[in-house]
């Protein structure tokens, strides 16, 4: 395409001359530019009379400027509307799901319904807080609850075992026990609010919590350790 300057009618093969592109589509020099900010702080677009900053232009082509812009915004947008396949019943609500995405970030690149998406994105970052705090909440009573099935009595058989776990029950305030570790590193889920990933969960973390409590699995008895894991339910 042949782009010259609306202003001086300059076009790309002039020297000394760059198009400049503005985030409304259309293009004026870069010596027109300058004069222009030089006395003004906003100016109008020559071609659609748009109130445009120094900062509104840039070099780029507008395609490029086109494919930064979905980038960015797909980055927002998905930064909120992350959940996996995994966390829906079947494939066709999957599908709705992503349709929604791709539908909003289409919205915001042509400025349309913005104050309906800005509602729309502000529930579903709430629904994830809201996420976020019932699955703290649900991992605590999990520990909690892995504690005391660790010292309940005939639970480990062997005397030792017993011992220590006694011990991380005394030590569980300690920021530097191991068992912190296994919280840290306790893989979790996009959709923490599902049931499937609580139970992944719940399985994750009996193993992590075993291997940080110094329990070798191979010293509980499998009825013993049978009794531990249906305490969970």
């Amino acid at each position: 395409m042949d782009y010259r300057c609306p202003n001086c009618k300059a076009d790309e093969s002039t020297a000394g001359v760059k198009l400049m592109f503005s985030i409304c589509g259309h293009h004026i020099c870069d010596v027109c530019i300058k004069t222009l900010f030089r006395i003004e702080i906003l100016i109008q677009c020559p071609t659609c009379q748009r109130q445009l900053k120094r900062n509104d232009y840039s070099n780029k082509y507008i395609e490029d400027q086109e494919i930064e812009k979905d980038r960015e915004v797909r980055k927002k947008v998905l930064e909120i509307y992350g959940k996996l396949e995994e966390d829906f019943i079947n494939k066709a609500e999957y599908y709705d799901y992503l349709e929604t995405i791709e539908n909003i970030i289409e919205d915001i690149l042509g400025q349309r319904n913005l104050e309906n998406i800005k509602q729309q994105m502000d529930i579903e970052k709430e629904n994830n807080k809201q996420s976020l705090q019932n699955f703290e909440i649900r991992r605590n009573a999990l520990l909690e609850k892995l504690y005391a099935k660790a010292v309940i009595e005939d639970s480990i058989y062997d005397e030792n075992l017993r011992e220590r776990a006694k011990k991380l029950l005394e030590e569980k305030e300690d920021e530097s026990m191991d068992v912190e570790y296994a919280v840290k590193e306790m893989p979790v889920c996009k959709n923490i609010d599902s049931k499937y990933d609580i139970m992944q969960f719940e399985e994750d973390f009996k193993c992590l919590f075993l291997s940080a409590s110094g329990f070798d699995k191979d010293e509980i008895i499998r009825t013993s350790l049978k009794e531990l894991i249906d305490g969970l339910a």
